[in-house]
């Protein structure tokens, strides 16, 4: 089977070893892969030799780098030295892609609060991911900002309420529906916001889950083959 020049698998869902992931790939004709960790390293770890071992990798092979999946603002929004030490792992993350020909590199907008963000904690995020919009200006590396259970922006309605506040270029969201699924009193069916939402996703990613509501409980969902849930 061919799939589009598009599609696309993350590295360590199919294995920490690279000619495990260079034969999966292979095996059904991808175009590449998004790299996240790798040789037992988090993304965040990986050193110069293991982002050139990839490089020779893929640039072998005739493939791309999709996303480095970072980790970076999965930290707290009011915590200085966090974010001072995620906006530095943003920059290496940025020479990692450069190294790589990637031309995205995935972030998030902190970690999650009881209560939905009102006006002052959407400016905050918008005004700490605007920082590594710029650090980004000029390289052809997009920022992808996405949307993530554990996350300030989770559900598709708090991304329509980020996207405003971020008007210029050099950005797009990166949407997954089915971490929707993973936050409590988060309307159902995920996917609804999509239309609205379309403009600006750059960068999906696919998976399902069953979503249960178990009586006493949080919701929880349970992760299923794609087109199951």
């Amino acid at each position: 089977m061919n799939y589009p020049s598009s599609f696309s698998i993350i590295s360590d869902e199919i294995s920490q070893e690279l000619p495990e992931v260079t034969r999966f790939v292979r095996s059904f004709n991808l175009s590449g892969f998004e790299l996240r960790s790798m040789f037992g390293r988090a993304f965040r770890d990986l050193t110069r030799a293991d982002v050139a071992e990839v490089g020779a990798a893929v640039r072998g092979e005739g493939w791309r780098i999709h996303g480095c999946a970072s980790p970076v603002f999965k930290c707290a929004i009011d915590d200085q030295a966090a974010i001072q030490e995620h906006l530095e792992l943003f920059k290496r993350s940025l020479e990692t892609a450069k190294a790589l020909d990637c031309d995205l590199i995935r972030v998030f907008t902190f970690l999650r609060r009881p209560s939905a963000p009102d006006e002052a904690t959407l400016d905050q995020i918008a005004g700490h991911l605007q920082k590594l919009i710029d650090l980004a200006a000029g390289s052809g590396v997009r920022v992808g900002v996405e949307n993530e259970s554990s996350c300030i922006i989770a559900t598709g309605g708090e991304v329509l309420q980020l996207v405003p506040k971020l008007p210029g270029a050099g950005w797009g969201v990166i949407w997954d529906p089915c971490n929707v699924l993973y936050i409590p009193g988060a309307s159902f069916p995920p996917t609804t916001p999509f239309p609205q939402l379309f403009p600006s996703v750059i960068h999906i990613h696919i998976k399902d889950a069953v979503r249960r509501d178990l009586p006493g409980k949080q919701l929880c969902a349970e992760s299923v083959p794609v087109g199951v849930g």
